[in-house]
Protein backbone atom coordinates (compact mmCIF):
# COMPACT_ATOMS: atom_id res chain seq x y z
CA UNK A 1 0.00 0.00 0.00
CA UNK A 2 0.95 3.58 -0.46
CA UNK A 3 2.13 5.71 2.40
CA UNK A 4 -0.39 8.23 3.74
CA UNK A 5 1.86 11.15 2.74
CA UNK A 6 1.69 10.10 -0.91
CA UNK A 7 -2.11 10.30 -1.21
CA UNK A 8 -2.49 14.12 -1.25
CA UNK A 9 0.29 14.36 -3.82
CA UNK A 10 -1.47 11.90 -6.12
CA UNK A 11 -4.77 13.68 -5.65
CA UNK A 12 -3.34 17.08 -6.55
CA UNK A 13 -1.28 15.83 -9.49
CA UNK A 14 -4.14 14.01 -11.15
CA UNK A 15 -6.85 16.52 -10.17
CA UNK A 16 -9.05 13.77 -8.76
CA UNK A 17 -11.66 15.96 -7.05
CA UNK A 18 -13.72 16.82 -10.17
CA UNK A 19 -13.50 13.25 -11.44
CA UNK A 20 -14.75 11.72 -8.18
CA UNK A 21 -18.13 13.40 -8.52
CA UNK A 22 -18.74 12.07 -12.02
CA UNK A 23 -17.05 8.70 -12.22
CA UNK A 24 -17.98 5.86 -9.89
CA UNK A 25 -15.09 3.71 -11.11
CA UNK A 26 -12.53 6.40 -10.23
CA UNK A 27 -14.22 7.03 -6.88
CA UNK A 28 -14.18 3.30 -6.08
CA UNK A 29 -10.49 2.85 -6.97
CA UNK A 30 -9.45 6.00 -5.08
CA UNK A 31 -11.35 5.01 -1.94
CA UNK A 32 -9.93 1.50 -2.06
CA UNK A 33 -6.39 2.86 -2.42
CA UNK A 34 -6.90 5.25 0.49
CA UNK A 35 -8.37 2.52 2.71
CA UNK A 36 -5.43 0.23 2.00
CA UNK A 37 -3.10 3.03 3.04
CA UNK A 38 -5.01 3.32 6.34
CA UNK A 39 -6.52 6.72 5.56
CA UNK A 40 -9.32 7.11 8.12
CA UNK A 41 -10.66 10.15 6.29
CA UNK A 42 -11.73 7.81 3.46
CA UNK A 43 -14.13 5.97 5.73
CA UNK A 44 -17.05 8.40 5.43
CA UNK A 45 -16.83 8.51 1.64
CA UNK A 46 -16.64 4.72 1.51
CA UNK A 47 -19.71 4.37 3.71
CA UNK A 48 -21.59 6.89 1.58
CA UNK A 49 -20.74 4.92 -1.55
CA UNK A 50 -21.76 1.63 0.06
CA UNK A 51 -25.08 3.18 1.10
CA UNK A 52 -25.90 4.43 -2.39
CA UNK A 53 -24.40 1.79 -4.69
CA UNK A 54 -25.41 -1.83 -4.48
CA UNK A 55 -23.41 -3.18 -7.39
CA UNK A 56 -21.37 -6.14 -6.25
CA UNK A 57 -18.44 -5.01 -8.45
CA UNK A 58 -17.96 -2.16 -5.97
CA UNK A 59 -19.65 -3.36 -2.79
CA UNK A 60 -17.82 -6.60 -2.13
CA UNK A 61 -14.25 -5.36 -2.76
CA UNK A 62 -14.82 -2.31 -0.56
CA UNK A 63 -16.21 -4.44 2.26
CA UNK A 64 -13.31 -6.88 1.83
CA UNK A 65 -10.85 -3.99 2.05
CA UNK A 66 -12.51 -2.76 5.24
CA UNK A 67 -12.58 -6.25 6.74
CA UNK A 68 -8.96 -7.06 5.95
CA UNK A 69 -7.66 -3.71 7.19
CA UNK A 70 -5.28 -3.44 10.13
CA UNK A 71 -7.30 -0.44 11.31
CA UNK A 72 -9.80 -1.73 13.91
CA UNK A 73 -12.22 1.12 13.17
CA UNK A 74 -12.52 -0.06 9.55
CA UNK A 75 -13.44 -3.61 10.57
CA UNK A 76 -15.98 -2.42 13.14
CA UNK A 77 -17.55 0.01 10.69
CA UNK A 78 -17.85 -2.72 8.04
CA UNK A 79 -20.00 -4.82 10.38
CA UNK A 80 -22.27 -2.01 11.52
CA UNK A 81 -22.64 -0.58 8.02
CA UNK A 82 -23.52 -3.96 6.54
CA UNK A 83 -26.26 -4.44 9.13
CA UNK A 84 -27.64 -1.07 8.07
CA UNK A 85 -27.59 -1.64 4.29
CA UNK A 86 -27.86 -5.39 3.70
CA UNK A 87 -31.59 -5.19 2.96
CA UNK A 88 -30.95 -2.77 0.10
CA UNK A 89 -28.50 -5.03 -1.74
CA UNK A 90 -29.33 -7.80 -4.18
CA UNK A 91 -29.70 -11.08 -2.22
CA UNK A 92 -26.59 -12.59 -3.79
CA UNK A 93 -24.45 -9.53 -3.01
CA UNK A 94 -25.80 -9.50 0.54
CA UNK A 95 -25.02 -13.20 0.97
CA UNK A 96 -21.46 -12.87 -0.35
CA UNK A 97 -20.62 -9.88 1.87
CA UNK A 98 -22.20 -11.66 4.83
CA UNK A 99 -19.89 -14.63 4.21
CA UNK A 100 -16.90 -12.31 4.01
CA UNK A 101 -17.81 -10.73 7.34
CA UNK A 102 -18.17 -14.13 9.01
CA UNK A 103 -14.70 -15.18 7.82
CA UNK A 104 -12.89 -12.21 9.37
Amino acid sequence: PLHMNTLPLISSCVALSPRLDRNLEVQFLWLKLRLRAGDSSALDGTCALLRTCGRMKYVRPLFQTLISSKVPEFRERASTLFEEVKGTYHPIASKMVSRDLQCE
